[in-house]
């Protein structure tokens, strides 16, 4: 009996401590990311942020990282989608609330802009 507890032990250690390589990992590349994103390197943070999100899906900074790229980029529906997934996995994070908003204001702008621009 003794000798099936020591390996089940071991097993369950071994997948705790992965489970806790894979956050590292993950805040290592949302970290990472924010420093490319600061830096104007938008491939690299897109890319860093969705190896962060890959690593650990539960993370919700990453997604709306994630989000302010596509903002950027204009793919609004994406941005919002991916501050809206930030708040489900963490309703209390106050910064998914404030970038989804900044893309419905730049998205309401950028509508506002193109209907203004068109009348003759």
């Amino acid at each position: 009996m003794r000798s099936r507890a020591l390996p089940v032990f071991g097993l369950t250690l071994l997948l705790l401590f992965a489970g806790g390589c894979n956050l590292f990992a993950a805040r290592y590349y949302n970290a990472r990311g924010l420093t490319y994103y600061k830096k104007g390197d938008y491939e690299h943070a897109l890319a860093d942020f969705n190896q962060a999100i890959k690593l650990n899906p539960a993370l919700a900074e990453p997604y709306t990282n994630r989000g302010l790229i596509e903002d950027i980029r204009g793919d609004y529906d994406r941005a919002i989608a991916d501050h809206d997934q930030a708040i489900r996995l963490k309703p209390r994070l106050a910064l998914a609330f404030n970038n989804r908003g900044m893309v419905f204001f730049t998205n309401a702008t950028t509508t506002l802009r193109l209907r203004t621009s068109t009348r003759p």
